[in-house]
């Protein structure tokens, strides 16, 4: 079963004006994590790819390595009629395809420290600013996350997916806030009934990028999976996608149309 230990500490202070700032710490470790692998695959050789322009035409002068499941077929065959091709993949068990394992052999390791201030409800007013760093690593735990590889790229080697988190996001900024003004009082019933009543309250979010993978079209490692292909040289989750952020507004008014209903 996936253990998970976690210890956190925060640290709160009430200051003038109804101000409070939180300084807090998370650190989370998850073991046994669920990770697939192709257990019949043979063991993997290092192959050399040359590398072409944008056509395929004309040979660059230079060549890529990958760690493929299949080496070449220098030899004229049915499978390869103008040498050298890539050769069949032979499986140990050569009359199924893939045996995907799911094992519980995955890690990861989350960081997170947070600062936020807060004004408490004073003049009809409230609002809250948070910032979060993290960071979050682990080996591969993406066998049941949509639109991530099933299985990892080299069954040999499956550590060799340490990176950062497909979920990691450095940085995080939040802000929040609700306003309900009262700006008349009694003696001015008009501007009263026409203008108190409203509340404005947002919700700003930023966030840093996500990691990406630098995946490439097709099975270039020849294990019969062409979703977990990646650029040579580069670990998984290796490049970072943009930063975003949004914005949420809300105006409501409320209406009294008596005294124990209210629109």
């Amino acid at each position: 079963m996936p253990v998970v230990q976690q210890f956190s500490f925060s640290l709160e202070r009430e200051m003038a004006g109804k101000f409070v700032v939180t300084a807090s710490y998370m650190h989370v470790h998850g073991k046994h994590l669920i990770r697939a692998r192709d257990m019949n695959l043979p063991k993997p050789v290092v192959i050399s790819y040359p590398v072409c322009d944008e056509s395929g035409l004309k040979f660059l002068g230079t060549y890529y390595n990958v760690e493929s499941f299949s080496g070449w077929e220098n030899a004229n065959s049915l499978t390869c009629p103008f040498p050298p091709c890539i050769a069949p993949l032979d499986r140990p068990i050569s009359q199924i395809g893939a045996i995907n394992a799911f094992e519980t052999a995955a890690t990861s390791i989350y960081d997170g420290a947070t600062l936020s201030i807060t004004r408490r409800m004073g003049r009809r007013l409230h609002f809250r600013v948070g910032y979060t760093w993290g960071r979050a690593v682990d080996d591969g735990q993406d066998a049941l996350v949509a639109g991530c590889p099933a299985t990892v790229q080299n069954s040999y080697s499956p550590n060799s997916e340490h990176a950062l988190s497909s979920i990691d996001q450095r940085q995080r900024l939040v802000a929040s806030f609700s306003w309900e003004p009262r700006l008349f009082i009694r003696d001015q019933q008009f501007l009263r009934v026409l203008l108190n009543g409203w509340k404005a309250s947002s919700l700003i979010s930023y966030g840093s990028g996500r990691p990406v993978n630098a995946q490439i079209a097709g099975d270039a490692n020849h294990d019969g999976n062409d979703s977990n292909d990646r650029l040579p040289g580069y670990k998984r989750n290796a490049f970072t996608g943009p930063d975003y952020m949004t914005t949420d507004m809300r105006i409501a008014r409320t209406f009294r149309l008596s005294e124990r209903i209210r629109l």
